[in-house]
């Protein structure tokens, strides 16, 4: 785009649905060095002013970049079952009229056409495919292609919570282990749901949190909070605290029979006992 600059003054700028984005240069000729699909497509408004600042005129023109043909068509990703909105990447001018197709078959059933925009309620395997759009101004039609996919993430993150013993009793030494699958530079913090803060009695050493000589009070839910590169996860898990059982005493069998003969040794000495008032007769 350019024209004759001798005693008139020229102001580029880019405008999206009324707005301007951006100024550019005011030279007679806009040039766009390494064109960024995603940020320099839209109406771009060349002003001509005199030297007086009168404006003289104005001229418009659509610009679209990248997209318009099935190889090089602009790729979105949705969850499964979730909502999706799928935009036409043509740019489309006020009074400009957008319509959709699919290329392998039918739109989804319930997709709506909204301005540039198609909307679909929930985005499943059938949805999956190159939809197209065709944008028509003043008679002129421009298609844009884009492809949708269901998004299937590189990594599954996973924040799991394991105890050091599914039985815990008062005076043990336990521990829960906070372990990130997918994400080994995750940032752990543990907290204790209803409490500001942990008990005194805890360390946390990595992602463990130890518990030094279990207490009755430290019975609750503990939460492992992760920082992945995914967002924010967490896990949850109950420590319950029980009683610890009293340990009885096993006598081997040497000691039980020794044990016995003794019984039966005191049983006759119980029989012929003598003292100063004489001998003793038990009945048996």
């Amino acid at each position: 785009l350019g024209g004759d600059n001798s005693g008139v003054n020229y102001e580029w700028a880019l405008l999206r649905g009324g707005n301007i984005i951006r100024h550019y240069s005011e030279d007679s000729t806009l040039e766009i060095k390494k064109a960024d699909p995603w940020n320099d497509y839209g109406v771009y408004r060349c002003e001509v002013e005199d030297d007086d600042g009168e404006l003289i005129g104005q001229a418009y023109t659509a610009v679209t970049i990248g997209f318009t043909d099935p190889s090089n068509a602009r790729v979105v990703k949705f969850d499964e079952k979730s909502s999706a909105t799928i935009e036409c990447p043509v740019y489309a001018i006020p009074g400009a009229t957008v319509t959709w197709e699919k290329e392998d078959g039918e739109l989804p059933v319930g997709a709506k056409m909204t301005g540039n925009k198609l909307i679909i309620d929930e985005f499943d395997d059938d949805a999956v495919g190159m939809y197209v759009c065709k944008v028509d101004i003043h008679g002129k039609q421009i298609e844009g292609y884009v492809k949708a996919e269901i998004y299937v993430p590189d990594t599954i993150i996973q924040v799991l919570l394991e105890p050091s013993s599914e039985t815990i009793s008062l005076g043990d030494r336990a521990w829960f282990d906070c372990k990130v699958t997918g994400d080994p530079d995750a940032e752990i913090t543990w907290t204790k749901e209803g409490e500001d803060e942990l008990p005194d009695n805890t360390q946390v050493m990595g992602n463990r949190l130890l518990f030094v000589n279990v207490r009755e009070d430290n019975g609750g839910i503990y939460k492992c909070h992760a920082k992945t590169k995914a967002g924010p996860l967490e896990t949850r898990n109950v420590l319950n605290v029980g009683i610890a059982k009293r340990k009885r005493k096993r006598i081997s069998r040497k000691k039980e029979k020794r044990a016995h003969k003794q019984a039966g040794n005191n049983d006759k000495k119980m029989k012929h006992s003598s003292s100063i008032f004489g001998t003793w007769f038990t009945s048996s």
